[in-house]
């Protein structure tokens, strides 16, 4: 028998992990195996694409971070439209007789059927009708109010990254390959790496400069498998060097000068630094690199 929750679980932030932690704690009470129902593509994916939010993370990442917290039952159902017609009941009845669910753990603001938006009673009363216990979960909050995927997206998006940060319980991050650029930061002294994500419905945080993480994987600049250095990292357009330049991703890795092209690079967000600007000459622009470097190596002495 199982007790399971349902949701995106987008970014596996602080709240995800309290509701993981209590639907362990219960499983183990009632004498259950916890599992965790997801879905891919996301409900909002296929329902109503056009409002859809960019994520925090892909999907292989969601399921991992799950699996990290100690869960590894994770019931993975493709969100079609044969899927978005059921029910509350229907749903609930496909669970239990596909999965083996006796038992869901809702979380606060949780739906689930077509058109739902039925109170916790309600679904309590379907379940009951069908034989699966309605638990309701205790959010988790953070200055009042509950931890979200949609908060911590509006945080990295509005240069509240220390913030973002802490709803996730770990700082940011992105992933994707090292790809050719226009080697305009190797001319100034300062080599970068630009990232193509590995997924572009991935949350890119808002423009500016940040003090990064880098985790290279595979890469044979030394005796490990996977290395990790500090550097720092722009985000935008590089209004310095034209206009409508299309948006990037560039990271300059301190003491580091291996080609990277074609490698696999993680990035954590650590410190957000300043927000882009134009300057007047390359000269004006090298000169504030070089500044953002004194500042950013300051930071990563005082925070190793």
């Amino acid at each position: 028998m199982k007790l399971a929750t349902i949701g995106t679980f987008d970014g596996v932030h602080t709240g995800h992990v309290a509701l993981l932690s209590e639907l362990k704690h219960l499983a183990l009470s009632l004498g259950m195996s916890p599992a965790v129902v997801t879905f891919d593509p996301t409900p909002i994916q296929v329902l109503r694409p056009e409002h859809a939010p960019k994520t925090l993370m892909t999907i292989s990442e969601r399921i991992s971070a799950v699996r990290s917290v100690g869960i590894t039952d994770i019931i993975l159902l493709n969100f079609n439209p044969n899927l978005a017609k059921l029910s509350a009941e229907e749903f609930m009845l496909l669970l239990r007789d596909k999965y083996g669910v006796q038992a869901l753990l809702v979380g606060y603001d949780h739906h689930f059927g077509r058109g739902a938006r039925l109170s916790f009673e309600e679904y309590q009363g379907l379940g009951e009708q069908i034989g699966i216990k309605l638990i309701k979960a205790r959010p988790l909050l953070a200055e009042g109010e509950p931890v979200s995927s949609s908060r911590i997206r509006e945080a990295l998006q509005t240069c509240r990254l220390g913030e973002a940060n802490n709803l996730l319980g770990r700082s940011y991050s992105l992933s994707g390959q090292v790809v050719g650029g226009l080697q305009i930061g190797r001319s100034l002294g300062y080599p970068t790496a630009n990232l193509k994500l590995d997924d572009a419905q991935l949350l890119v945080p808002a423009d500016g400069v940040y003090a990064v993480r880098v985790q290279l994987d595979n890469c044979s600049c030394g005796s490990q498998r996977t290395s990790l250095y500090t550097g720092m990292l722009c985000i935008g357009n590089r209004p310095t060097l034209s206009e409508g330049l299309a948006r990037t991703i560039e990271v300059h890795i301190f003491d580091f000068n291996t080609n990277l092209y074609a490698q696999h690079m993680t990035l954590f967000f650590e410190h957000y630094v300043r927000p882009n600007r134009k300057f007047a000459s390359l000269d004006e622009l090298q000169e504030q690199i070089q500044r953002d470097e004194q500042e950013i190596r300051a930071y990563f002495g005082e925070h190793k």
